[in-house]
């Protein structure tokens, strides 16, 4: 589901598109956070102040991907699993989506992981290339 909501406009660990880099998004942000932000950007850009940050620097909203609540919760399951589990390599630090959001310096991913099932779990993953929460 990744590659096909998502990878238009962002990537994990590849820096900044049309979005954020989703790298650390799940340390970045808590989970009802992210819920409400992946079940209604619009809602979300008209009272979160850090919803408007990221619409002040990106300049184009997220359109709503109209995710059933099971998919939200593959998608966070997802990002928590990337950012535990993505290896850093000596590059350039992607810049964070929001001010203050850091990581290590001179860093950046690479890789993405495979098809990642919940009750599988990360070792599932291994190997299957890019894939879907």
């Amino acid at each position: 589901a990744f590659e096909s909501k998502c990878l238009a406009c962002h990537s994990i660990g590849g820096g900044d598109k049309l979005g954020p880099d989703l790298y650390g998004v799940s340390k970045r942000r808590h989970d009802a956070w992210l819920t409400k932000w992946l079940k209604s950007p619009e809602q979300m850009l008209q009272s979160d102040a850090d919803a408007k940050t990221m619409l002040d620097k990106y300049k184009l909203p997220m359109p709503n991907q109209n995710l059933a609540d099971e998919e939200i919760r593959a998608f966070i399951t997802y990002f928590k699993w990337a950012d535990k589990n993505l290896q850093l390599q000596g590059k350039e630090q992607p810049q964070p989506a929001v001010p203050g959001a850091t990581l290590p310096p001179n860093k950046t991913l690479s890789g993405l992981p495979g098809e990642v099932n919940p009750s599988e779990g990360a070792a599932s993953s291994a190997g299957k290339g890019r894939g879907k929460p």
